[in-house]
């Protein structure tokens, strides 16, 4: 491996990852991202989570730039009444990690992983790979689970409450279901249905994801590039990479010669990337004059995206980190929020995570196939300030899929355009599911303690009607080039040679962990397997 050139394709989590395995093993790497550097704004200036910020189409407070992402539209859902559901994409070198001071991923099971990667079974367990979020860079609350945070960071009094009592046996477990203490976090769940592991929450600093600010290879082996666009792929008559095609900022082009490519560009850009190199279905690549080197019909498939129903619980006080404070500040707080629209404390991320599987008795799989994420809240109502919190309950393992069609670019001739159809609900078990779990959630918030917050219960229809027509997407889009169909088991592009993909296009079905901590497990694996080479 040492000496080889290599070129990664975004600079996201897993293209920071292996950039910095890779130079740190001797070899030179050149970084391509299409987005800014994180040194481009004050990161004190960005809330965090950041993602939570894209999603509601909101400008980080104050001085921070509303290019952090680019907002899009799916094509009319049918699965959700015909609506198009808007979705981000990061443009931001480090990704969501590098917008946020500090971002929580959940640790998946690695039993849900090695079946369709046994090579990931070769990282031992998740405390190796995992290593840099050590004691060091982060702190835990060991008699709250399930809560990483900052030091300067506190828990409200209403989390820390709800913390304690859903694991205890003050709720009516009759009608909530069977609620399971694990030392490594919540389960609402049917008894013993549960991996620990899932529920279990690591937390990082952007100085890990974003390595090539203050690398010491950094301008020596680490060269990145930002503001680019990657056009394609090079290669030889032996279906070898020989060179990365991309646009700069100055719209000039380049071709940069190497010996290896890892596409980590994401699950809508790298079946673009790939299709533009003529690797696709020959049906699309005839469709805008390429060249077909490598016929692969899947890439662009088996698309899918978790959905997610966000149920809002008016309270009576303050339900987010506000509470806290002398009564004079907080009043000086929701006065900002009523002359402003926007304010201190508008969301707080500190609520606990519930995991849960929706199948009942001997059918109930192993791994939880919903979540529900606590959030509080301030809302201006006028000139009078809406204390609550949301239950955001999300669709974990979903078995609709949808694909991404292309298209002529109208704005660049040219140019491949990609249109995203997730095809929400097509599978009706979905539906169910996602019913099935927001009438657990309403069960929960019916019982101490969160009743008695509550100023009134709302009237929430849950029926797969109203389900449809509410839920969005969470746009964590995965499976267009997957393992299996696209990629063989190193997550190599069949029938090339050193052409890698390492990102949620890979994975081949959703993760009940999610994709972000699945993909940096899938970069570590990806090094230490070229490490050997």
């Amino acid at each position: 491996m040492r000496g080889q050139r290599t070129v990664i394709i975004g600079g996201g989590t897993a293209g920071c990852i292996l950039a910095a395995r890779i130079a740190r093993q001797g070899s030179p790497v050149h970084l391509l991202e299409k987005g800014m550097r994180p040194s481009a704004f004050s990161s004190s200036s960005v809330k965090m989570p950041m993602h939570r910020t894209l999603l509601r189409n909101e400008n980080p407070k104050n001085e921070g730039p509303s290019n952090l992402s680019t907002v899009h539209s799916t094509v009319p859902q049918k699965g959700c009444g015909s609506r198009r559901l808007p979705y981000r994409v990061g443009n931001i070198l480090g990704g969501r990690s590098a917008a946020s001071g500090e971002l929580s991923f959940i640790r998946p099971a690695l039993e849900e992983l090695t079946g369709w990667f046994p090579r990931i079974s070769s990282l031992g367990d998740c405390e190796r790979v995992f290593e840099a979020f050590g004691a060091e860079s982060h702190r835990r609350d060991e008699d709250i689970p399930c809560i990483a945070y900052e030091e300067e960071r506190f828990l409200s009094p209403f989390t820390a409450a709800f913390m304690r009592s859903s694991t205890a046996e003050d709720f009516e477990t009759s009608s909530a279901g069977h609620l399971d203490r694990s030392s490594k976090g919540i389960a609402c769940v049917p008894k013993k249905r549960i991996h620990p592991q899932t529920a279990s929450v690591i937390s990082t600093y952007s100085e890990y994801l974003v390595p090539t600010e203050n690398h010491k290879f950094f301008g020596q082996l680490l060269h990145v590039q930002c503001n680019t666009t990657v056009n394609s792929i090079e290669f030889n008559d032996n279906n070898a990479v020989k060179s990365v095609v991309y646009t700069d900022s100055e719209n000039c082009t380049h071709h940069l010669p190497c010996d290896r490519a890892i596409l980590c560009a994401g699950a809508l850009e790298t079946p673009r990337i790939l299709l533009a190199s003529g690797i696709g279905s020959p049906q699309w690549l005839d469709l805008f004059g390429v060249q077909c080197k490598i016929p692969l019909s899947e890439v662009g498939k088996n698309l899918y995206d978790q959905a997610e129903l966000q149920l809002p619980f008016p309270t009576m006080n303050s339900m987010s980190s506000t509470s806290m404070f002398h009564p004079v500040v907080r009043m000086l707080i929701e006065l900002e929020w009523s002359l402003l629209g926007r304010g201190w404390g508008g969301n707080s991320f500190e609520g606990p995570r519930i995991y849960g599987n929706s199948s009942e008795g001997d059918a109930a799989e192993h791994f939880p196939d919903y979540g529900m994420f606590l959030r509080p809240y301030i809302l201006p109502q006028g000139k009078n300030i809406q204390h609550g919190f949301t239950l955001d309950v999300r669709l974990l393992r979903p078995r609709s899929r949808g694909e991404l069609v292309f298209q002529h670019s109208e704005d660049k001739k040219g140019q491949v355009e990609v249109k995203v159809d997730p095809n929400y609900f097509a599978n009706r078990s979905d539906v169910s599911t996602l019913t099935r779990a927001a009438k657990s959630a309403q069960a929960l918030c019916s019982q101490k303690p969160l009743r008695d917050m509550q100023k009134c219960p709302p009237e929430i229809d849950s029926s797969s009607e109203s389900i449809s027509k509410h839920a969005v997407g969470c746009g964590e889009f995965g499976g267009t080039c997957a393992l299996g169909t696209v990629l063989n088991s190193a997550l190599q592009v069949e029938n090339t040679r050193n052409c890698y993909v390492c990102d949620a296009s890979a994975i081949p079905h959703p993760i009940s962990a999610g994709l972000s901590s699945t993909v940096m497990l899938m970069a570590h694996s990806l090094a230490d397997h070229l490490s050997g080479e």
